[in-house]
């Protein structure tokens, strides 16, 4: 007497494959669409604001310098639309420095004076008001 196997397992239906998501840039704030543009520019292409409040010593151009020599130009610096920077000026003069031909830079599209000047405030502050935390440090 041969012996049959009733007992069904159930088929196993495979999930249609997701598509890999878009990744889109996401609008900052009202009236942040196009707002700001990625390009590469010629270094002298670029000049830095005149009255610029945050200085920047040969110690801290020379850490960046050292960070541009081993990634890259990671960061960009952010400037109007006729080159004046809005953020980035130590970034900018360390680029110089290591005699970078090209720069990628985010243009501010649009915006008006009092708003380029709240963003370089701000954007100073902010990272003035920072902290760290110890515990990951130390591990």
């Amino acid at each position: 007497m041969k012996m049959t196997n009733t007992s069904t397992k159930p088929k196993r239906t495979r999930k249609p494959k997701a598509e890999t998501p878009r990744v889109e840039l996401e609008p900052i704030g009202p009236r942040a669409a196009n707002r700001v543009r990625e390009e590469t520019w010629p270094i002298d292409q670029l000049r830095p604001y005149d009255r610029n409040a945050k200085k920047h010593d040969q110690a801290q151009l020379d850490q960046i310098r050292a960070s541009l020599r081993q990634y890259g130009q990671v960061h960009r610096v952010l400037v109007d639309e006729a080159g004046v920077v809005i953020a980035g000026h130590g970034r900018l003069e360390a680029l110089k420095q290591e005699q970078f031909a090209e720069v990628r830079v985010l243009i501010a599209v649009g915006w008006e004076e009092a708003e380029k000047r709240k963003f370089r405030l701000a954007d100073n502050q902010l990272t003035m008001s920072t902290g760290w935390d110890e515990k990951l440090l130390k591990g």
